[in-house]
């Protein structure tokens, strides 16, 4: 499921900020690069939360693949994802607690509602992804976490987009799959929702 650049929250112990933190950029872009990859990205994170309409909770907390991940912890990986490359990475803004370990981005206390974790997605996602619609693509970021990932960096606000839509297209592929498998539903791209035949449907919860 993850690879190692596949994280949201490394350790924050050593830091690095090239530049001051940016102005919140909450105007449309006039940056066709930046525009082309927000709105490629607005579509990825529609169709996250689209996959699931219409499971339960106790679907939505179910894992599926062997892997032991449910849909509802990808939902609160990829708020925690969104929210550290765009706020902290672009920003420079770092939110208070302690640091949350990838693997536990995945899973989801017993005592978090449903209602919370997907709350927390359609307020935080959209919030920190117009944050940066309206910087240059040639934007650096304002901090970086030294001394992760073995090196690798990413020096404009295009490569994060990138890295994000990338990571957002990849997981909602996954949600797909863990679709199917609970109900037989899957997302009719000509209606922009899910579409579970009764035949499939009857036949996974039977």
């Amino acid at each position: 499921m993850t690879t190692s650049t596949d994280t949201a929250t490394p350790s924050t112990s050593s830091t690095s900020s090239p530049r001051q933190p940016t102005e919140l950029g909450t105007a449309p872009s006039t940056d066709p690069g930046t525009a082309a990859l927000v709105s490629a990205l607005r579509a990825q994170q529609a169709r996250v939360t689209g996959i699931l309409d219409g499971l339960d909770d106790a679907a939505l907390r179910r894992p599926v693949l062997s892997s032991g991940w449910s849909c509802l912890g990808m939902v609160q990986h990829l708020t925690a994802m969104t929210t550290f490359w765009f706020g902290e990475v672009v920003h420079d803004r770092h939110p208070d607690g302690p640091v949350v370990d990838e693997a536990d981005e995945f899973a989801v206390p017993a005592d978090r509602t449903v209602a919370d974790v997907l709350a927390a997605y359609h307020r935080d996602v959209p919030a920190a992804t117009t944050s940066v619609a309206g910087l240059p693509a040639a934007t650096p970021p304002a901090w970086w976490p030294e001394g992760a990932w073995g090196g690798w960096r990413l020096t404009t606000l295009e490569a994060v987009l990138v890295h994000v839509l990338v990571e957002t297209s990849t997981h909602a592929g996954h949600l797909d799959a863990a679709r199917e498998l609970l109900d037989g539903g899957v997302w009719d791209y000509a209606e922009g929702r899910v579409s579970v035949p009764t035949d499939l449907a009857a036949a996974v919860t039977t």
